[in-house]
């Protein structure tokens, strides 16, 4: 598969360097478009339609932090725009806000990845966005989220009808067709070295931001006008081509998925493996991890939950052979979740695994923040996290099951932990089959709206089919045959 955002990234790169267009001498100096913008800005002072602004420092070698050419010029955001033309949003309570009205907040989830992403709207009364003294925005200007995750988001606002405002963790940029692209800007506040430099002058913890201060101090290559048009079309053309590449590849994965998942379903359905009567019964071992329940139970090693309902017809999905049995989850494994508390973080510490650490079958340990020594010892005490054991995201992505392969020790949050009664009754590699299966069915289970979550009741009752021990064995290692040749 093609890594298309890593060529974006390049792209953007190489654009910011100049080495993605020609400079020619009839589009004039960056210098010279400077000068225009800072005489009209100069004009607008002196007007009393924006405010003088602090002389601002020469920008240092060591701010620039690569060549440019000749022609360009680095700038400040703060220096080629002004409080009319940059802002942030407004301070926008819960309670300003009504099921209906003619004022539209944009919220920062729609703020994409360099595309707007249509996820409703927030309202306010016309008479609310008044007494907030509310900065109306418009399509077509530049929306830069000021809340980090992985990165910097920002789009344009597309046409959108009706009063538009912004929340305030949000800076907005108007177009300014004489002094720069509306559009440049985006892609050059949006390439890598600002993207580095972002991360190094943000701060927080739970909540990583950039202060819009610091934010619009961040120097960045400034082309001349026309080239910072043929720039933006340079871009496009190259990023339409890339999209084109992304709907066939995922397309093709679409494909691939759905073959795993057909494959899964007739293994899990007992369809590729033969039933031997020397394997025994599903009832059989049922009984024997009852037995092991209940004495660690005795033995205070796991708690006694109250009895399950019975198994309904209606619940069950499919037919499954003879001599397997459809059970709960809590019924032949002990199901915790780990803490719902946020611990404080420390620099030198145990990693805490969240959902958003469950990626691809495994666990980013490089991704995790860290706790102190006793906050683990506190959680571990609950949900120890052992060899074997089956993590599952209960919040937000929710899924991506992962088969622990232990190397080191860690805590979880926000995770359900499925445990083995006995590891020598249950095969966990089947269990993980199963669940990889079943996210879409959790997925559709889940409450909640921007978070949804699954709570522990709903995994611990649903259900599962059990086949014999020897039974479970043979059909992981006949889907281990057959779903590499699926990437091939």
């Amino acid at each position: 598969m093609i890594d298309t955002q890593a060529i974006r990234s390049k792209i953007l790169d190489l654009a910011m360097h100049g080495q993605l267009t020609e400079q020619l001498p009839e589009d004039g100096t960056a210098e010279e478009l400077y000068q225009h913008i800072q005489a009209e800005k100069q004009r607008l002072i002196k007007e009393g339609k924006i405010k003088k602004e602090k002389p601002l420092p020469d920008i240092i070698e060591n701010e620039s932090t690569f060549d440019i050419p000749d022609n360009w010029k680095w700038v400040r955001l703060q220096e080629i725009t002004s409080n009319q033309t940059l802002n942030d949003g407004n301070w926008v309570l819960s309670d300003d806000m009504v099921d209906n009205g003619p004022v539209k907040l944009i919220q920062l989830g729609s703020i994409g990845d360099l595309k707007y992403k249509d996820k409703g709207f927030k309202y306010l009364t016309k008479q609310r966005f008044e007494e907030l003294n509310g900065k109306q925005i418009y399509p077509g200007y530049l929306l830069i989220n000021r809340l980090v995750a992985d990165k910097m988001l920002l789009c344009i606002i597309p046409s959108i009808e009706g009063t538009l405002i912004t929340a305030v963790d949000v800076c907005w940029v108007a177009p300014q067709k004489r002094c720069y692209d509306i559009k440049y800007l985006m892609y050059a506040l949006s390439s890598s070295s600002i993207q580095k430099k972002v991360k190094e002058v943000g701060h927080g913890v739970t909540r990583f931001r950039i202060s819009k201060t610091n934010l619009i101090n961040i120097p960045f290559p400034f082309p001349p006008l026309s080239e910072q048009a043929r720039i933006v079309n340079r871009i496009e053309y190259l990023f339409s081509i890339l999209d084109t590449i992304d709907e066939l590849q995922k397309q093709y994965a679409d494909n691939l998925t759905a073959l795993k998942s057909k494959l899964i379903d007739a293994a899990i359905q007992g369809k590729f493996t033969e039933q031997l009567p020397e394997d025994g019964t599903a009832e059989e071992l049922y009984e024997q991890i009852q037995e092991e329940k209940q004495k660690l139970i005795k033995e205070g090693k796991i708690k006694k939950q109250k009895p399950l309902p019975e198994i309904s017809d209606d619940e069950i999905p499919f037919d499954i052979p003879d001599n397997w049995k459809w059970t709960r989850f809590a019924d032949i494994l002990d199901v915790r979740d780990g803490t719902h508390d946020t611990p404080k973080y420390v620099t030198d510490g145990i990693p805490l695994v969240t959902s958003k650490n469950l990626r691809n079958g495994l666990i980013d340990f490089e991704s995790a923040k860290l706790i102190s020594y006793e906050d683990a010892k506190q959680i571990n005490n609950r949900s120890r996290v052992d060899d074997g054991d089956i993590l599952l995201a209960m919040i937000g992505t929710i899924g991506n099951p992962v088969l622990v392969k232990k190397d080191r020790e860690f805590s979880i949050k926000n995770i359900a932990l499925f445990k083995p009664i006995d590891s020598n009754l249950l095969d966990m590699s089947f269990v993980l089959c199963y669940l990889k299966n079943e996210e879409r069915v959790m997925q559709e289970k889940a409450r909640g709206g921007l978070q949804p979550f699954v709570s522990l009741k709903i995994l611990r009752t649903s259900i599962i089919p059990l086949p014999p021990l020897a039974e479970q064995k043979r059909i992981v290692q006949k889907l281990d045959e057959i779903l590499p040749l699926c990437e091939n």
